[in-house]
């Protein structure tokens, strides 16, 4: 299996995924055995704690403007990465 060089990415999948836990929980975190989680993204803690509302500034804000380009940045770097170039089988696109 390749590798892909993501672990420069590693706070910003785990705020995602914070993120899109509370949006399920109508903005409010529960996880059921961390009562309080502290993410590091561009030297900013983001503190989501059990049973709160968890408010990062303007939220669409944040997410369009700080979050998505990261995000986009990500994805362009894993598809244009060495070890997913080099893999030998490619996967055929079956309605070409």
């Amino acid at each position: 299996m390749p590798r892909l060089g993501l672990p420069q990415y590693l706070n910003l999948l785990n705020l995602l995924r914070l993120v899109r836990n509370t949006v399920h929980n109508n903005g409010v975190y529960f996880h059921s055995t961390t009562p309080i989680e502290i993410v590091w993204y561009r030297n900013v803690p983001y503190e989501s704690r059990n049973g709160s509302v968890v408010g990062y500034k303007d939220t669409w804000k944040f997410l369009q403007f700080e979050l998505v380009p990261d995000l986009v940045r990500m994805i362009r770097d894993v598809v244009e990465s060495g070890g997913l170039i080099s893999v030998a089988n490619p996967i055929i696109d079956p309605m070409a």
